[in-house]
């Protein structure tokens, strides 16, 4: 029953973007495509370097006796937490987007979602996953309801109606968050270091998670290329609803066997295997399979159908995936024993092994299969990097032990 919930949970919650990417993008220009796709990396490394540490120290906390009121949400650092979030707004606005009367609704989308993102994982956390599901629901309600009567009143899907939707769709998330929060500024005293390494954590996985799309404009590409590349993009990770159901039981799981025994047990590793097994066909085949499907539904944007070997380049895109799938599941043993440094390290050299595939590549910024590649590459050679740190890690301390 649990993982069914977290299943249907994260279905309409990460359902919000597939919807967007796989669906809609039919009645949208890929231009405005592009631009939406921007924003929502935006959004998505902006929750990375600023509101991670702050679920980083929740996961860790809550099930210690020292977080003794469980109904609150504490905003760790916050200080700090509103100075990122300052700065990144400074950063986007002032090289890759300009500000405009729609960026309002932009800040507060980034407010609500990241708001969003703390008050679903408190659910799961408390064990309210049928509270988390139609929080989901709502969210998604909300933002179809918007944009289709946006759509049947101008004929279109502009980047103005998805924004406006999108802001609108994370209002009562928001308002339930607000209510829940709790500022306390002890933790940040004592662990403002560790907050630090966090984020600057959140800054190197997000280079790698989103960097792809803010170089690709850099490269002198357009918004309309940026559109395709994301497109596919999407289709490749949408088998990821999977891996982020599993993660929202095994995660919380592993924090807790960390916690209450320093390792995991055999059936929590023996489960993650089994699902990495399994999940192997799933992303190597199911974006090819998913792409047909819609092709032959008519819900391809023939700007998208022009592009060419279409299956290799989503196969390209999975590999990539697939092996980053993989890495989910070992950062928490990283995160718990506070050594995100060494995730940072890991991060940071997979970013620089990307960079020089770029700069070696010649004169391939325009060629979708390269940037494919390149990205592939920078996926899998995280996970690789952080499994060996991680395995060089436990031998020390087996050998301490001994």
């Amino acid at each position: 029953m649990k993982f069914s919930l977290n299943l249907l949970g994260t279905f309409l919650d990460k359902g919000m973007p597939l919807i967007i990417g796989i669906l809609l993008s039919k009645y949208m220009s890929s231009e405005s495509f592009g631009t939406w796709s921007l924003f929502y990396q935006f959004l998505l490394i902006v929750n990375l370097i600023a509101t991670s540490p702050v679920l980083g120290f929740f996961s860790r906390y809550f099930f210690q006796s020292s977080y003794d009121d469980k109904s609150v949400m504490i905003i760790y650092n916050y200080a700090f937490v509103f100075l990122i979030f300052v700065f990144s707004f400074i950063i986007f606005y002032g090289f890759f987007q300009p500000f405009r009367r729609v960026s309002l609704l932009e800040i507060l989308s980034l407010l609500g979602f990241t708001s969003y993102i703390y008050y679903t994982l408190y659910l799961r956390f408390i064990k309210e996953d049928l509270k988390y599901v139609l929080s989901a629901l709502l969210r998604i309600t909300v933002l179809i309801v918007i944009i289709a009567i946006g759509y049947y009143i101008s004929g279109i899907i502009t980047y103005e109606l998805l924004i406006t939707a999108f802001c609108l769709s994370h209002v009562i998330s928001l308002i339930q968050a607000l209510r829940k929060y709790q500022l306390k500024k002890k933790y940040a005293r004592i662990e403002l270091k560790e907050f630090l390494s966090l984020s600057i954590y959140g800054i190197s996985s997000s280079t790698v998670n989103g960097s792809d799309k803010f170089i690709i404009l850099a490269l002198g590409n357009s918004k309309a290329f940026l559109g395709i590349y994301s497109y596919f993009f999407t289709l490749a990770s949408a088998p990821n609803l999977l891996v982020e159901a599993f993660k929202k039981i095994y995660t919380p799981a592993q924090f807790k066997e960390y916690s209450e025994q320093g390792e995991l047990s055999s059936k929590t590793k023996k489960g993650i295997v089994t699902f990495l097994v399994i999940f192997t066909f799933i992303q190597l085949i199911g974006p090819i399979i998913l792409y047909r499907v819609l092709r032959y539904l008519n819900l391809v944007n023939v700007e998208y159908m022009a592009v060419e070997n279409i299956d290799y380049l989503l196969l390209m895109f999975s590999f990539g995936l697939y092996g980053f799938s993989i890495y989910h599941f070992i950062n928490p043993y990283l995160i718990y024993f506070k050594k995100t440094y060494l995730m940072t390290l890991s991060l940071s050299a997979s970013f620089i092994i990307y960079l020089l595939f770029l700069y070696f590549g010649g004169d391939n910024s325009n060629n979708l299969f390269f940037l494919a590649l390149s990205k592939t590459v920078m996926l899998i050679s995280v996970t690789m990097l952080t499994f060996f740190v991680q395995n060089i890690l436990l031998k020390h301390t087996l050998n301490d032990e001994k």
